[in-house]
């Protein structure tokens, strides 16, 4: 008797020591199991952090500038409908108010060449909203007039590019809300005192291209003309040039009457003159 309660003491604390060593060994694995889920939590993050869309108001902020100007101009196909008057105000009022402007605001409508316009303008200290219906007719027999509605939202902020930004992102939600299809411009501007040297107008536009991870596409860097343009995958928008993606554009011109040189950085591309 004696000898099997012994043999059963040592089988017990047999078991009492596998048993702990096996808690051991749960934790020791808990805790490299943790350890891995952090540093993959960190890579994530980390990888997050270097994918993350460039800043392009880091980018295109300069020293040399005195001051800056950000534009948003925008043109959605509203349809093939026929507006009457007040119809064509509740469309341009509504879009005003979700872009947080106003009463009071200045409302007028012209006949054009093609057809007829509604403009909602309203200019505050440091910003200028314009938005408009254009309607384009044509005629498709004797008695069958066809009228195409479009939409444009521009606007321009003084000395604020982030503002330009965060308006373009507003302007693209409205449209999305709207249903709409709708090409949308980002400008940004600042002006150099003087006519700058081509070293420099380079320099600006290198470290632009650059800082936005981009790769140029085409460019011609003359005294009377510099235009770039560049692409980034970093940046969701673009637009097909000849074959090729482009979502950076950079232009730099002398202004002779003011005596500035007026650098210009658009995504995805400037649609203007300058």
């Amino acid at each position: 008797m004696l000898c099997i309660k012994k043999t059963a003491m040592v089988n017990n604390n047999r078991k009492h020591i596998v048993q702990e060593g096996m808690k051991d060994m749960r934790k020791k694995l808990l805790y490299i199991c943790g350890v891995l889920w952090l540093f993959a939590l960190f890579q994530m993050v980390k990888n997050y952090e270097e994918e993350k869309e460039p800043d392009i108001i880091t980018a295109f902020t300069s020293d040399m500038f005195l001051d800056t100007v950000s534009q948003v101009k925008s043109t959605a196909f509203y349809g093939n409908v026929y507006l009457e008057e007040e119809d064509r105000e509740k469309v341009i009022k509504e879009i005003a108010s979700k872009l947080g402007i106003e009463e009071p605001y200045e409302i007028t409508t012209e006949e054009t060449d093609t057809g007829k316009k509604t403009v909602l303008e309203k200019n505050a200290s440091s910003v200028t909203t314009v938005i408009s219906l254009v309607t384009v007719e044509s005629q498709v027999s004797k008695i069958i007039m066809s009228q195409k509605q479009y939409i444009t939202v521009d606007m321009e902020i003084s000395n604020s590019l982030e503002s330009g930004v965060y308006y373009r992102d507003i302007i693209e939600s409205i449209y999305e809300d709207m249903d709409l299809s709708a090409d949308v411009y980002l400008y940004l501007k600042g002006n150099i005192n003087g006519d700058i040297s081509s070293s420099e107008k380079n320099s600006i536009a290198d470290h632009i291209i650059e800082s936005l991870n981009g790769d140029i596409v085409t460019e011609r860097r003359s005294s009377d003309l510099f235009n770039v343009y560049a692409y980034s995958e970093n940046i969701e928008d673009y637009v097909v040039y000849g074959s090729t993606k482009t979502n950076i554009n950079i232009v730099i011109s002398y202004n002779d009457i003011t005596g500035m040189t007026e650098v210009y950085m658009a995504t995805p591309i400037m649609n203007d003159d300058y």
